[in-house]
């Protein structure tokens, strides 16, 4: 099936429900309803839309096989038609309605840029400030370009045996996966889209715990040798180490399970 905002979930406990499968699939994205599924062959089984594409497609390709935070055996995860039912709280207003997530803690950051249409005095459209032509804002949205990257192969082929899975603790409440990226990307490590995750709370703010997926043993070990043991405003220390129990080839965290 192609990538929706839409999954199926399979593997759940038996005694799943409506609340408990939205407390586990809140920590990998924003839910916008919630459909569980009668129970079959002992196994539980629901069908979760989420306000995206990436997000979907990140929970299909990070946990399928994997164990989600909560759970003690892996699941499945797969594209599947929207459920019928109520919205979650913050979800869509109408069926034709984009999407909007419910504002967090971790989500709110003021934009080092100015409101507009890039380099002008103005937004319009592109160089100079003016409406019209140039270099302007395309259509659509990030997540629908980064997802036309990877079906596309748009990114580099990378040899899932050389990745290294990183685990860091004692980050700030308010890390999120891009502040990820920014502290590892100086070790020229190669960090493919859907490789790093900080774990959130119900309020949005971190816990303290991320992942990172490294495609380059040597820029992995650099990090950890340059991060791993360094202090904190608040007296507190990071700690950047390899992931252990590391799945055979990485590539994928076990939802944040040791």
């Amino acid at each position: 099936m192609e990538p929706s905002d839409t999954i199926w979930v399979g593997n759940l406990p038996m005694e799943s429900d409506e609340a408990s499968v939205t407390t586990i699939f809140t920590a990998y994205g924003h839910l916008v309803r919630v459909s569980v599924l009668p129970v079959s062959n002992g196994r539980g089984a629901a069908i979760i839309q989420l306000t995206n594409v990436a997000e979907a497609t990140w929970i299909v390709q990070n946990l399928n096989g994997n164990i989600a935070q909560g759970l003690t055996e892996p699941i499945v995860a797969k594209f599947a038609k929207r459920p019928s039912g109520p919205r979650l709280p913050g979800g869509q207003s109408t069926a034709a309605a984009p999407a909007t997530p419910v504002a967090t803690a971790a989500a709110v950051r003021s934009s080092p840029y100015p409101s507009g249409g890039g380099y002008g005095e103005k937004g319009g459209g592109g160089y100079g400030g003016k409406s019209g032509g140039g270099i302007g804002p395309g259509g659509g949205t990030i997540d629908e370009l980064l997802l036309s990257m990877l079906k596309n192969g748009s990114f580099p082929q990378m040899d899932r045996s050389m990745c290294m899975q990183l685990y860091i603790s004692g980050l700030p409440p308010d890390t999120t996966d891009q502040d990820l990226y920014k502290m590892f990307t100086p070790f020229a490590c190669p960090i493919m889209p859907n490789g790093v995750k900080a774990m959130l709370m119900e309020d949005g703010s971190c816990t303290g715990v991320g992942f990172v997926d490294v495609y380059d043993t040597q820029a992995a070990q650099a990090a950890i040798a340059s991060l791993n043991g360094l202090p904190l405003e608040d007296g507190r220390t990071l700690r950047v180490q390899q992931k252990r129990n590391q799945g055979k080839g990485g590539g994928s965290w076990n939802g944040g399970k040791w």
